[in-house]
């Protein structure tokens, strides 16, 4: 069961089928309790609703289930910011507004260099709350991917493996910092990711973020349902189909595990199938392995990464996952560093290359003296059983 306004996730995913990119802005589709019902985005000249002196609406960046997003001149600062609004047909239900202020306030509290931050709060003269943001430079995590499936834009060389390995860091950490502050997102997935010049990574859209802790002054606000499911098919964790109100850090690793599939993989794990028959295969089946997949573009996924990091993130029972994000962040961290347990017959051999390069960089000295000391002592002895003959 869906609430009519934890929609925004409902969007029909780019790889629900095969010559399926991204879904247009307009063909948005909703799922609330029964039946599915489309919402019709209401197309307002920026003129007509704003009617604030401060901000000069240049065009419009994209629209979702529950708002659109604008891009504005703020006239006082000089700046251009993204302006995020609640759509004009939900503004006089209480609770779609009380979740779009709630995704301004939660955003608001956390302040990383990895989550858009929140500049200024009001309210059209017709009564549609809004809120101005960081005006996030570059392309979305999905609008990536369709690069590295197709090697546009030379992303395959400006993106390899070990690039791709910062980026899900970078990820985690800003999830991580988002947990510790009591906020879970909750709906992680490409389409709110950005993927800034240099690869920077800003997590977007707190539409269906959940308040673990009380605020400041104020009650612990409870939007979803008893028994309602909020999230995008193919992403929700397992235990929270049947209740998004059970989420806890590990459904965000989850959601962040397939999304580390994405991007190494370049395929969904349950590509080909979207709604509910998405939801279905990952309660029943288990994905294949990355490191299975082949690609035209690129290698094999390392088995260590899609083994011992994808595999464990996106396990179906929540007990046989990362329980936090921050041990998350400690596998895909030794990863990055190398130190990896043997998992194949080439691991060992891996993890031996790996040591010594890091033994050149970082000692390089002691590694030039242990190869002098190599050479040196077998030929002096070598020399002195010859004298001693």
């Amino acid at each position: 069961m869906m609430t009519s306004c934890e929609t925004t996730a409902m969007v029909t995913p780019y790889w629900a089928a095969p010559d399926a990119t991204t879904a247009p802005a307009e063909s948005l589709s909703v799922q609330r309790s029964m039946p599915r019902t489309s919402l019709r985005l209401v197309k307002a000249s920026p003129s007509d609703w704003l009617q604030n002196p401060r901000y000069h609406i240049v065009r419009r960046l994209a629209a979702g289930g529950m708002g659109e997003v604008y891009l504005v001149r703020d006239l006082e600062l000089q700046r251009e910011v993204a302006l995020k609004v609640l759509r004009s047909d939900m503004a006089e239900d209480p609770e779609c507004t009380a979740r779009f202020q709630e995704e301004a306030r939660a955003v608001s509290a956390l302040e990383h260099p990895n989550i858009v931050p929140i500049y200024d709060v009001g309210r059209t003269p017709d009564g549609q709350p809004w809120f101005t943001m960081k005006y996030v430079q570059g392309q979305t995590l999905e609008a990536l991917l369709d690069d590295l499936r197709h090697n546009r834009n030379d992303a395959q060389a400006r993106f390899p493996f070990a690039q791709r390995l910062q980026m899900i860091m970078q990820m985690a950490e800003a999830v991580a910092f988002a947990h510790q502050h009591g906020v879970l997102h909750r709906d992680l997935k490409p389409a709110n990711i950005m993927v800034g010049p240099y690869g920077e990574i800003t997590i977007m859209d707190w539409g269906l973020a959940k308040r673990r802790r009380a605020p400041l002054g104020g009650p612990l606000p409870n939007l979803t349902l008893a028994g309602c499911t909020c999230g995008t098919p193919g992403y929700i964790a397992p235990e929270d189909v049947e209740d998004s109100n059970q989420a806890t850090e590990a459904s965000d690793v989850y959601g962040l595990g397939v999304v580390m599939y994405e991007l190494f993989a370049l395929s969904h794990p349950y590509a080909g199938k979207s709604g509910m028959a998405a939801i279905i295969s990952s309660l029943t089946e288990d994905a294949p392995s990355a490191d299975e997949l082949s690609s035209k573009v690129q290698g094999r996924v390392p088995r260590e990464i899609a083994r011992l990091v994808i595999a464990r993130a996106m396990a179906r029972k929540r007990d046989d996952r990362y329980q936090t994000m921050r041990q998350f962040i400690q596998a895909v961290a030794e990863q990055i560093a190398g130190h990896t347990p043997v998992v194949c017959p080439h691991s060992g051999l891996k993890r031996l290359l790996s040591w010594m390069a890091q033994q050149v960089d970082n000692r390089g000295y002691l590694v030039i003296l242990a190869l002098v000391v190599g050479w040196v002592t077998p030929l002096a002895v070598l020399t002195t059983l010859w004298l001693i003959r």
